[in-house]
This record gives structure tokens, C-alpha cells and sequence, in this order.
């Protein structure tokens, strides 16, 4: 199920909580995964794709 929404509502705030729910390597890691997210709003963005790039980049990642 999607989690849609205005991505004029997804801040660096709302990027950094969503990557506080993984354990990263080192902080190069989280950074990466806060850049991959960052690229990844748009016009509506689905909050679960977000939330799936972050874990991709975690220690517990694909």
C-alpha cells in the first residue's frame, strides 16, 4: 500500500527520521541514503519508496 504525498511536504527533517530507522555502516552510508532519497521526491512521493531506499543503503539492506 502506497503512502502518498505532496512531495512539498517532504523535508530534510522528514528524509532524517525516516533514515533514523536503520543502523548504516558508517555515516557515508546514511548520507548516501538521505542523497538517494532527497533525488527520489517528487511532485507526490510515496513514503514507502523512501522509507525501502533508506533500508537498501542500512546494514540490514538488500
Amino acid at each position: 500500500m502506497s503512502n502518498l504525498v505532496s512531495g512539498d511536504t517532504v523535508t530534510v527533517a522528514v528524509l532524517g527520521e525516516i533514515a533514523s530507522r536503520f543502523e548504516y555502516a558508517d555515516s557515508d552510508h546514511k548520507k548516501a541514503a538521505i542523497d538517494k532519497m532527497n533525488n527520489a521526491i517528487y511532485a507526490e512521493t510515496d513514503l514507502d519508496e523512501l522509507e525501502a531506499i533508506a533500508k537498501s543503503y542500512s546494514v540490514d539492506g538488500d
